[in-house]
């Protein structure tokens, strides 16, 4: 999937839980919301605990799902996609 841009005036608003999302137990670990301009653009990939574990991760996604941000200065933030939710407020 090719990387979605974000428009320059949108926030950005991460929501991290404590199981996956698709649990109704699951519970809000912590919530971010990045300025407007911060984040450049995203992607949502799949791919396999082996090329995560060798990128440096210590936790995998239990979907193998990872949500990719591009924040403007070129720095990546990696999030395992089952745990997290982004809305563009």
């Amino acid at each position: 999937m090719e990387m979605m841009s974000i428009r320059q005036n949108a926030k950005v608003m991460v929501t991290v839980y404590d199981q996956e999302k698709y649990i109704k137990a699951s519970k809000v670990l912590a919530e971010t919301t990045y300025e407007a301009g911060r984040v450049a653009g995203y992607q949502v990939v799949v791919k396999p605990d082996s090329e995560i574990f060798s990128e440096g991760f210590d936790e995998v996604d239990p979907n193998g799902e990872y949500l990719i941000m591009t924040l403007e200065d070129g720095e990546i933030a990696t999030f395992r996609n089952s745990l997290t939710d982004m809305f563009i407020i």
